[in-house]
């Protein structure tokens, strides 16, 4: 006997060969890669926080591939506060210390091979 089944589906297909005739089974599948642009799963929300203080700015996002995350200051907002600026696991952006000449835009951008997508939020900083 033989027997053939095949499933096919936008994104992946299967194709299997069951072959009973000798009790041998043979099985080839075939997975189609997908790739998907970067999308905003969550982005920076606008921050206010005193002088001396630290804030945390969001950039959850999914794709695939895994998009790359790069922060940056926007808007001629100046240079990144480097020393007091951190990049967690969570790709999101910790400011210590926060000094007035910090206020700004922000921006995440996430890219791969299919895409990018850029999100922004604004930090204000009142002094003590």
């Amino acid at each position: 006997m033989f027997y053939r089944v095949y499933f096919s589906f936008d994104f992946l297909k299967y194709l299997v060969h069951l072959i009973n005739a000798l009790d041998n089974a043979k099985c080839m599948i075939h997975i189609c890669a997908i790739t998907v642009k970067p999308f905003l799963i969550r982005g920076p929300q606008d921050a206010v926080t005193l002088a001396g203080g630290s804030v945390e700015f969001q950039c959850r996002v999914g794709g695939d591939p895994v998009p790359d995350v790069l922060w940056r200051r926007t808007a001629g907002g100046g240079n990144m506060p480097l020393g007091r600026v951190h990049i967690l696991d969570d790709r999101s952006l910790r400011v210590e210390a926060v000094i007035p000449e910090d206020e700004g835009e922000y921006s995440c951008e996430a890219d791969n091979a299919v895409g990018t997508v850029t999100a922004s939020a604004t930090l204000t900083v009142h002094c003590k």
